[in-house]
């Protein structure tokens, strides 16, 4: 994945929630010393929370995944995911500099490691404030001082995406110089995962849907992964609307594409907008009583 769109994406999540402090950063990150740093966009302060930092890397996947396929067999720990046990993987890009990072800091890891060493040493890193970062050999500020959310986030995808990957060796080496052939590159997939596409053909909307339209008055915004997940959360009675949902709409450009509304009677046009009653699946017409 791009650090940069990963790091993006951190600072979206927490704008949202109106949170200034970033659990992947490290204590004593301000705007002064963020400053110079790929990390300056962030106008708020760290608190080197590991386990903060893992829960914000899985909200940010979930959300790749919602936008980028609605099938549950896509994302972490989907079946396109290949099972890594006792293969030798050649890795390049942010994993090498990763763990190069790891090694010049003290880290106890060889270049060749279990791929199950990178949750220890995400779990070092990321509990690490400025200040002990900053007297490590080789701290380069411009990128160390935010690599606890790459190391976080390639542990993740090693360990939710490819099963059980405790015998995997991990080498920063090309292949011809070990002697080996990889099964797998596992930084291309981390580099290119947040790319990835299917191509489907949808259905034709039902005649219950009204497309560029959509309902006025009260309405809550939700994250979903299509305009299906989102005619199912109106019909949801847990989908925590203080009201009871009467109407849907869908706004595919959206971070939150979902909007839930308390009413189904009046409407007015929207481009962009797809929307239908309670009682309108988007591709099986009407189904339940409104």
């Amino acid at each position: 994945m791009g650090g940069y769109a990963l790091f993006d994406d951190t600072v979206r999540v927490l704008e949202e929630k109106s949170e200034t402090v970033h659990p992947c950063l490290p204590t004593g990150f301000d705007d002064v010393t963020g400053a110079g740093t790929i990390f300056s966009g962030f106008k708020g302060t760290g608190s080197s929370d590991y386990q903060g930092c893992v829960a914000l890397m899985t909200e940010i996947f979930e959300d790749w995944r919602q936008e980028l396929c609605d099938y549950s067999f896509c994302g972490l720990g989907g079946q396109y995911i290949p099972n890594i046990a006792d293969r030798s993987l050649f890795t390049t890009s942010t994993w090498k500099y990763n763990v190069k990072g790891l090694i010049k800091g003290g880290y106890d890891i060889s270049e060749e490691v279990t791929a199950k060493n990178i949750q220890g040493g995400a779990e070092w890193w990321c509990g690490k404030s400025l200040s002990e970062l900053e007297v490590q050999d080789g701290y380069y500020g411009k990128f160390d001082i935010g690599r606890c959310m790459p190391l976080v986030a390639e542990a993740l995808i090693l360990e939710s995406g490819y099963g059980d990957f405790s015998t995997s060796t991990v080498t920063n080496n090309p292949p011809g110089e070990k002697g080996f052939d990889p099964e797998w590159t596992a930084g291309l997939l981390i580099a290119t995962m947040s790319e990835m596409y299917m191509e489907r053909e949808e259905p034709e909307l039902a005649s219950c849907i009204m497309s560029d339209k959509k309902w006025t008055g009260q309405f809550w915004k939700y994250r979903a992964g299509s305009i299906k997940d989102c005619f199912h959360m109106c019909n949801q009675d847990d989908n925590s609307m203080p009201k009871k949902c009467k109407g849907w709409s869908w706004v595919s450009e959206s971070q939150k594409p979902c909007r839930l509304y308390t009413q189904n009677r009046r409407k007015k046009s929207k481009s962009g907008f797809t929307s239908g009653k309670k009682n309108c699946h988007p591709f099986e017409g009407k189904l339940l009583k409104d």
